[in-house]
């Protein structure tokens, strides 16, 4: 039996949606990059840039250094990727300023295009979405709360600040305080055993073999 598959498990890490978001996202990083006017060239191009692998470099000391995330360092190519979706939003926010109100929206969605090219290629690095799916679980899942699965607002059992469960928990009434296990009969002894009885458990001499004849 197949199980249809829909919109939502569609691959996030190889086929037509990773190849398009890269070819896309590409063209969306041109377009901020290009402008006739040449003050930004001059200064506002490179200053967004300059500050993109600023970001970029205090992004990589944060995750590997201050707050050590992962026990290896980032790879190589997920830094680029994460540079190049910082200088997508660097960008977006110089060229704002530059542009006619009616260009801002697709600054802003170039901008985004960048972002979403960034993250995709950083999940195909490390596979932890393979699809749609899956990276919407925590929305999608319905999960029961305890409080609701149990009727009652309050815990159960709370438990101080520098105690543990043990010193805290208490057993209900009726409740043994020490598991006794079921009173089984205990096994007859072995019978005595006798000198003829271990003999007789001894294996029979074995008779010599008879001399050969001679003629």
């Amino acid at each position: 039996m197949r199980i249809a598959a829909g919109p939502l498990d569609w691959s996030l890490v190889s086929g037509w949606i990773p190849l398009t978001l890269l070819v896309v996202g590409l063209c969306a990083l041109g377009a901020l990059l290009y402008s006739r006017q040449r003050r930004w060239w001059i200064r506002w191009g490179p200053v967004a840039v300059v500050l993109a692998v600023l970001l970029t470099w205090l992004l990589r000391v944060a995750v590997d250094d201050w707050l050590q995330v992962f026990p290896d360092p980032l790879p190589t190519d997920v830094v680029l990727w994460a540079g190049v979706a910082v200088l997508g939003i660097t960008l977006a926010a110089f060229r704002l300023p530059l542009l006619r109100p009616r260009l801002w929206l697709p600054a802003l969605l170039a901008g985004l295009l960048v972002v979403l090219l960034g993250a995709s290629q950083i999940n195909r690095h490390f596979d932890q979405y393979p699809t749609a799916r899956t990276a919407l679980n925590t929305w999608l899942q319905k999960t029961t709360s305890l409080a609701d699965a149990t009727g009652r607002e309050e815990p159960a059992l709370r438990v101080p600040e520098g105690k543990a469960i043990s010193e805290v928990w208490r057993p209900p009434r009726g409740c043994p305080r020490r598991a006794r296990s079921p009173s089984r009969p205990s096994p007859a002894p072995p019978p005595a055993s006798t000198p003829g009885a271990r003999m007789s458990s001894c294996p029979p001499p074995t008779a010599p073999p008879p001399a050969p004849c001679c003629r």
